[in-house]
């Protein structure tokens, strides 16, 4: 009980803030966390509703698993919750840094429904084979 938020030292309640990897019961729970920290960033914040359809109508929301609202900014931390190519190291838990958010011509955040069309991460411990890597100047984004 000694090392409870309001007992630290302010700086380092201020590193906890800024390096911890929190567990929530909920999405929902981890809203104001993620503000906070992005916010903390002083980068425009891109805020990205899911675009979650079956056939005509939007069934899934209610059986979804994961978040079906972010937000995301350029030097934010975020991990994988999916495996996506497990074998060059891009798995579950894998985690990397926003190095920037791309939209489509005319598109751009705070327009409503704009998503971006991709968002670049470097992962810093994935090297791609060379011939397969996304960027080959940058070859763990």
């Amino acid at each position: 009980m000694k090392r409870e938020m309001k007992r630290l030292p302010l700086d380092e309640q201020e590193l906890f803030w800024r390096k911890a990897l929190y567990t929530m019961p909920t999405w929902k729970s981890t809203i104001p966390i993620t503000f906070k920290y992005l916010q903390g960033l002083k980068q425009p914040v891109a805020r990205i509703k899911a675009r979650v359809v079956n056939g005509r109508a939007n069934h899934a929301t209610r059986d979804i698993k994961l978040p079906l609202l972010n937000a995301l900014a350029v030097n934010a931390i975020v991990m994988l919750l999916i495996n996506f190519v497990v074998e060059e190291g891009l798995f579950n838990g894998a985690m990397g840094t926003v190095v920037s958010i791309c939209y489509k011509d005319g598109e751009r955040p705070g327009v409503k429904g704009a998503l971006p069309a991709y968002v670049i991460v470097d992962f810093p411990g994935v090297q791609f084979r060379p011939g397969t890597e996304w960027d080959s100047e940058n070859p763990t984004h």
